[in-house]
């Protein structure tokens, strides 16, 4: 099964979580729950693949570098906002993997 790591930024002003898979960029989605944001980022991560292979290229290669960039990135925009810097990452395959 193919997994991608992805960040769960949760907002602390209004509860929702913001989800970014850094192999595929633009990836991005939010849910109210933990959940609902990974169950959306599922179905992004399957469009976002779709398109991709339609324009004949794939997610970015997950390398320590990549992930570390998007978290830096992630957590200047948190520090910007005036949030706490927590954060989250986890592996997540496509929902269409999944249902395989």
């Amino acid at each position: 099964m193919i997994r991608y790591t992805v960040i769960i930024s949760p907002d602390p002003e209004s509860g929702s979580y913001t989800v970014i898979c850094p192999a595929m960029p633009g990836a991005v989605t939010e849910g109210e729950t933990r959940e609902a944001a990974l169950d959306a980022m599922r179905s992004v991560m399957d469009a976002w693949i779709e398109l991709a292979t339609e324009d004949g290229h794939g997610p970015l290669a997950e390398t320590p570098e990549l992930v570390a960039r998007v978290v830096g990135e992630t957590l200047e925009d948190r520090a910007e906002e005036g949030w706490d810097l927590a954060l989250e990452t986890t592996m997540l395959a496509p929902a269409a993997i999944v249902a395989a």
